[in-house]
């Protein structure tokens, strides 16, 4: 595998865990504040929220910023769950 292969299917491992933490975030926040409302707190479609959380669309960096700003969490916090430097091989 070409090391830019590598570098494409370990950013969308990083991808895939970070859009966890959001997801496990947004529970945490209130078992009430369902994706429904991180939709609307979000502008956009439930059925786009849905591809978010589902992972069929990569998050910018904007968005994941915009997200953690409605959830109270800091981004940094989410990024060391998941433990980058584990990753690193």
């Amino acid at each position: 595998m070409s090391r830019n292969k590598e570098y494409a299917a370990q950013a969308k491992e990083w991808n895939k865990l970070l859009i966890q933490e959001l997801i496990k975030a947004r529970k945490s926040k209130s078992p009430q504040f369902t994706r429904a409302d991180l939709a609307l707190a979000l502008g956009i479609d439930q059925s786009n929220a849905l591809r978010l959380e589902s992972g069929e669309h990569g998050i910018s960096m904007e968005r994941f910023f915009e997200i953690c700003l409605i959830l109270e969490v800091k981004p940094s916090d989410l990024i060391s769950k998941i433990s980058l430097a584990d990753n690193l091989s």
